[in-house]
């Protein structure tokens, strides 16, 4: 399949400067994007109801949020007997994997996941700054529930890893090459509930690594960054915590392969069982700010 579409950018005869035109170069890739995506579905619908059987009832409009705004277009309902009852479906949402209520492409929900958690920002922050990525706005109900969603589709898959693994015995695979050491570095906050007023959650974050590594040789201020960094928080007890965490570094870092490993707490007693539980089997260490 091929389409093709002829992009036109207006600018004044005078006036228009570097901005302007970025902004009209940008609204045109917008636009063009969009023909685009539709001539693609049209031509895909087209293939798909050749090959279908059932009745025809009519176009049915849907909405798609992507990364170049809001797609809006019509497919068609058909009709068909199976085991003597009526059937509805859309061939085009089942050729192109359209799920019958989403409402955005992978690559929106990915980025607005990515906003909301991996830095400091609220999710009408979020909400904003994705808002001007894809052209169009973007409410933070909205990403709060993907957020939610995709939150329990990771809980579900560590879940049935840690069961293969602590429950049936299954062996996990490593990954990469053998390290001379892997450090863990473990810590636990106390968070306030916004869903149970009044409740307090112990958050417990284990970050993994690999050593450090001088981030520039002629800096004024030397700085260093984490080798193979790994990062695994949950609200678990302690054993369950544990033995998770070592799933990913197992997985990411080989840890049962390392020549050494070293964990750093600040002395907490869950900690130190985790040093020395049969998985870990670390080298313990209390970290500097509490050494003293």
């Amino acid at each position: 399949m091929q389409i093709e579409y002829l992009a036109t950018v207006s600018l004044p005869d005078e006036g228009w400067d570097v901005n302007v035109l970025e902004e009209a170069c940008l609204e045109a890739a917008r636009k063009t994007a969009k023909k685009l995506f539709l001539q693609a579905l049209e031509q895909m619908e087209k293939i798909v109801l050749a090959k279908e059987e059932g009745e025809k009832k009519g176009k049915v409009r849907r909405y798609l949020t992507t990364r170049f705004g809001l797609i809006t277009f019509f497919r068609e309902k058909l009709k068909r007997k199976v085991d003597s009852r009526d059937k509805y479906f859309y061939p085009l949402d089942r050729a192109i994997g359209l799920e019958p209520r989403q409402e955005t492409t992978l690559w929106v929900r990915k980025r607005a996941c990515e906003l909301a958690s991996a830095y400091t920002y609220t999710y009408r922050e979020a909400a904003s700054l994705l808002s001007a990525e894809v052209g169009e706005e973007i409410s933070h109900h909205s990403i709060h529930r993907w957020v939610q969603n995709k939150g329990k589709v990771l809980r579900a898959e560590e879940d049935k890893k840690w069961q293969a693994t602590f429950e049936h015995g299954e062996v996990i695979e490593s990954g990469g090459e053998q390290k001379d050491i892997v450090v863990t570095e473990l810590d636990a906050t106390m968070i306030h509930s916004q869903e149970d007023r009044g409740k307090n959650i112990v958050v417990k974050l284990g970050i993994m690594y690999s050593g450090k590594e001088l981030e520039s040789e002629t800096a004024k201020y030397k700085r260093y960054q984490l080798k193979e960094k790994t990062v695994y928080g949950g609200i678990e007890d302690a054993q369950k915590f544990g033995e998770k965490l070592y799933i990913k570094g197992e997985e990411k870092l080989a840890l049962s392969r390392a020549e050494n490993v070293l964990l750093i707490g600040d002395g907490d007693q869950w900690i130190r069982a985790i040093a020395q539980g049969p998985y870990f089997m670390a080298t313990y260490q209390i970290d500097w700010w509490h050494k003293w």
